[in-house]
């Protein structure tokens, strides 16, 4: 699946989601040359229920979200009873740069989660790899060419960045991953 969304989110209490994707699976080799939001399973997830699926194919990808299962994860969303097992490559071939820098938001899970959502009873093993390219590297008080460090690199073995703005909840529980975390040529202030 590319994207998903429920219409709970835009015509109704946002807490209320009205779409669900359970008990599916892929086992698909996933390679993304241009695009963001690339995962094993699902690319961009909105305002849904993702109950007992899983990934177990390689997500290459020279954009950024990049996730086993799902690549971005953006409001009110629950993903339950999940996993992935399958490599995670950002910028494996060290092809040209992107807007946002190479590899941008890599997990083994979930690369990029926001605002509002639940993460539980799920797992990762696979591994993580980002190579970044972004030579205008500065310290981390700074700006980096005027694009926040929101925007910098991070990769995680089970979700590769959250970010909740003011009086949003997220929660994450019940979860584990197993995979090494490789982040090469990266700049000083970011995250592994």
């Amino acid at each position: 699946i590319g994207y998903v969304q429920s219409e709970g989110g835009y015509y109704s209490d946002p807490s209320v989601l009205k779409a669900t994707i359970r008990d599916s699976s892929s086992s698909v080799t996933i390679l993304e040359m241009a695009g963001d939001d690339v995962g094993g399973l699902i690319g961009k997830a909105e305002y849904i229920r993702i109950y007992n699926c899983h990934a177990t194919g390689d997500v290459y990808s020279k954009g950024r979200n990049m996730g086993g299962l799902i690549g971005y994860v953006t409001d009110h969303c629950e993903i339950a009873y999940c996993f992935a097992t399958g490599n995670i490559y950002g910028n494996k071939d060290g092809a040209e740069l992107s807007y946002y820098g190479m590899g941008s938001f890599a997990g083994g899970l979930i690369g990029m989660s926001l605002n509002n959502s639940s993460i539980h009873d799920c797992y990762a093993t696979g591994d993580v790899l980002v190579i970044s390219e972004w030579s205008d590297c500065r310290d981390e008080s700074s700006y980096n060419g005027g694009i926040s460090l929101y925007y910098r690199n991070p990769a995680g073995s089970l979700i590769g960045c959250i970010h909740a703005v003011t009086d949003a909840q997220f929660n994450v529980y019940n979860c584990y991953a197993t995979g090494t975390v490789t982040n090469e040529m990266v700049c000083t202030s970011e995250r592994t």
